[in-house]
């Protein structure tokens, strides 16, 4: 079993981090390029082929990053690659129409920078994140794992503006034996009411008041403001200041619907420790927007749930 611990990149090195995301951008792109080469070309190339070329293409440039960190960049491309084609196969064998599905094709200025086992050390409470030899290393101190990671993923997000590493870890059979005992409380998520609890003897009812008056307000200003856009050219004075002014109420709505959020779990959270419940299960509702018709209304709530 494993488990992700989400850890912030301390300030001084979020300039690093940003030139890595940058480098690993720049070797995903040029991997998807030649692989939309190749394809343009008719040609099918190996897997030892493919890697053959973009070592050779990367050693020539002066990227910082961990060898294996420069593979993973590029493995991504090829995963996603042979996905589509298998995609392809699936759907020619159902005599379906595949002019829709189209290969990867798009570049990226960032992306995701992938640390394996061999670039991470753990000393002590410090966790290190190494780079090429004799380049910058991320040290993020004050971290209680007690196990070296599998691997880590260094990824930017955009509520906070800030990079984050994911880093994840194998639990072994003992640390699950440690952990047993303790009481358990069942949840059940909701549209009206986004959680209800119950750990056999005490409910636990969170309105959801405040959240659907929040979703319900951004409704009706996304439809305001689509219909002034649509009126206008696009591209235009007009447009732009529109473009500008949803931008901003949706980042503003969603900040407020994070916050509500927060307060739900963090209750929860704080009602389980103080009541040593140490399980928290969670009803299953993955599934339940696909091909389904519940009127106009119903569809909308249903879609604008909060969960993933």
């Amino acid at each position: 079993m494993n488990k992700t611990y989400i850890l912030p990149i301390p300030c001084e090195y979020q300039d690093l981090a940003r030139e890595l995301s940058i480098q690993s951008g720049k070797i995903y792109s040029k991997a998807v390029s030649f692989l939309v080469k190749m394809n343009k070309k008719g040609r099918r190339i190996r897997r030892k082929t493919f890697d053959t070329y973009m070592e050779w293409w990367i050693h020539q440039k002066g990227f910082i990053l961990h060898s294996q960190s420069k593979q993973a960049a590029y493995q991504q491309a090829w995963v996603n690659y042979t996905a589509t084609l298998r995609k392809i196969k699936k759907t020619r064998k159902k005599n379906k129409n595949t002019s829709k599905i189209r290969l990867p094709y798009r570049n990226k200025k960032y992306n995701k920078v992938c640390f394996k086992k061999s670039a991470i050390k753990l000393e002590e409470n410090s966790l290190i994140f190494s780079n090429m030899k004799g380049a910058e290393k991320i040290v993020i101190d004050g971290v209680r794992l007690g196990v070296k990671p599998k691997y880590a993923e260094l990824i930017y997000h955009t509520d906070t503006g800030k990079y984050y590493v994911h880093v994840v870890v194998k639990i072994t059979k003992k640390q699950k034996e440690k952990k047993k005992g303790g009481k358990t409380i069942a949840t059940d998520l909701g549209v009206i009411h986004p959680m209800v609890c119950f750990d056999g003897q005490r409910v636990l009812l969170y309105n959801g008041g405040v959240l659907n008056s929040i979703l319900r307000y951004r409704n009706k200003k996304l439809a305001e403001l689509s219909s002034k856009l649509s009126r206008c050219k696009k591209g235009s004075k007009r447009w732009k200041k529109l473009q500008r002014a949803k931008i901003k109420l949706l980042m503003k709505l969603r900040n407020q619907i994070r916050d509500v959020l927060g307060k739900y779990t963090s209750h929860l959270i704080g009602y389980c420790v103080k009541n040593n419940i140490r399980t928290i299960v969670l009803g299953d509702v993955k599934g339940i927007r696909s091909s389904k018709r519940h009127g106009k209304v119903t569809n909308q709530e249903v879609h604008q749930w909060l969960f993933r």
